[in-house]
């Protein structure tokens, strides 16, 4: 049930609910907000039901204390916000969001495996389809008429675009067991990359490329991580002999792009002065990007957002409550690292994965997308369930001295959600 309740909300985050015989069309409207109550409302409410018949709600409060912390801390900035209502719209819009996600690792026994293969299933079955479309309907009904590209399910590239990336990487690290399971991975890593490439979304598809590099670097032996980081010291020394700046400027001339990124270095400078109104605690959680708040700050054109994650975040909460955010997610993701360090691990693979997700999402994504404390984006809700997969997988775990004690592990387990 909780696992439903997962993909149907992946499913709105991406489609929408969009017909398949419905073309896509451009508006600046905020449409569908009913419709997202609705679904987020509704699957926190049957999943906080699951979570207290199975007598593990305090256990999920616990294990997952920082972001239940953030959401309240979200609430709370409605007493200074720019637009008190819109905050506590969007705030009640995360606790729901965050309930379902904690929800669904909380009733798993084996929680990573559980966000790995829910999230391999979301994206495979989203590029699967969207290719389906682009093969047999009309191209209005998978292509953004303002946008070339793949658009498939979703009404523009660089909404599908992230889903498949992340989708790429975890069908990767998912181990099949059987001819059947074996073909549905290799469906799912063939569909992911072949619709991420015709998306053409260059952020994506540079996301995809630093997922994967780290994913290969965390699963190598120590040797070949060593000549891993002597290539990557040469590449960074050529880098700073030849020019940091021309080098910028011809790779984003070669996939299209000039060294202002299509405008965004005017916006940013328009958002940073902002930022500097209310460094510390921000404007109040999704309260600064009212209706026609971008054509009001540069006029030519009408921005939904800064294109930044961390501007964005900053905005919102200020300094303080962004780093707030950032410690809730970063704190259980870098856990993950004790995993993969282990390796008899069965989770070794699916950590190494989640934590490469991360890495790409963080570093390249976030530069670009507005997306962190977005439940209703697919590229946060999988940060997010990867965060509490991994805080749960660490608070379930046995310590080194107890993990050859039979009867340490069979008390553990019995505490488990089957």
């Amino acid at each position: 049930m909780a696992a439903a309740l997962f993909l149907l909300a992946c499913t709105y985050s991406l489609n929408g609910f969009r017909p398949w015989w419905t073309p896509i069309t451009l508006t600046d409207a905020n449409t569908g907000a009913a419709m997202r109550q609705l679904v987020y409302a509704g699957s926190a409410g049957l999943c906080l039901m699951l979570v207290w018949l199975h007598g593990s709600l305090w256990a999920m409060i616990r294990e997952q204390l920082p972001i239940v912390f953030v959401a309240g801390w979200l609430l709370l900035t409605a007493a200074y916000s720019d637009a008190p209502s819109l905050t506590i719209k969007r705030s009640i819009l995360f606790i729901c969001g965050a309930c379902l996600l904690l929800g669904v690792v909380t009733l798993s026994a084996r929680p990573l495996h559980r966000a790995s293969l829910l999230l391999a299933i979301a994206s495979g079955l989203a590029a699967s389809v969207s290719l389906v479309w682009w093969a047999v309907f009309p191209p209005e009904i998978t292509t953004n008429p303002g946008r070339p590209g793949l658009a498939g399910i979703s009404n523009h590239p660089n909404t599908l675009a992230p889903a498949l990336a992340i989708g790429l990487v975890m069908a990767i690290a998912l181990e099949a067991h059987g001819r059947l399971s074996s073909i549905a991975r290799l469906t799912a890593i063939v569909s992911c990359g072949l619709a991420l490439v015709l998306t053409a979304s260059v952020t994506s598809i540079m996301t995809a490329a630093i997922m994967l590099g780290t994913y290969v670097a965390l699963m190598a032996s120590a040797y070949w991580r060593a000549v891993g980081v002597l290539v990557a010291l040469g590449t960074v020394f050529a880098a700073v002999l030849l020019g940091p700046s021309q080098i910028a400027a011809d790779a984003l001339s070669g996939v299209g792009r000039d060294t202002s990124l299509s405008g965004r270095d005017e916006l940013w400078g328009l958002i940073f002065d902002q930022i500097k109104q209310a460094p510390f605690f921000g404007h109040g959680w999704g309260a600064f990007w009212t209706e026609g708040k971008g054509r009001e700050l540069v006029a030519t054109w009408n921005p939904r957002q800064s294109h930044n994650a961390y501007m964005d975040l900053v905005l919102d909460l200020g300094i303080v409550g962004g780093g707030l955010v950032l410690f809730a997610l970063l704190r259980p993701v870098a856990g993950l690292w004790s995993i993969i360090g282990t390796r008899s691990s069965p989770d070794r693979r699916l950590a190494a994965a989640g934590l490469s997700i991360a890495v790409g999402l963080l570093s390249v994504y976030a530069l670009q997308q507005s997306f962190l404390g977005k439940v209703d984006s697919y590229a946060f809700a999988a940060l997010l369930l990867i965060a509490a997969a991994a805080s749960r997988t660490g608070t379930t775990m046995l310590p080194p001295d107890r993990a050859s004690d039979p009867d340490a592990s069979a008390r553990s387990t019995q505490t488990e959600p089957t």
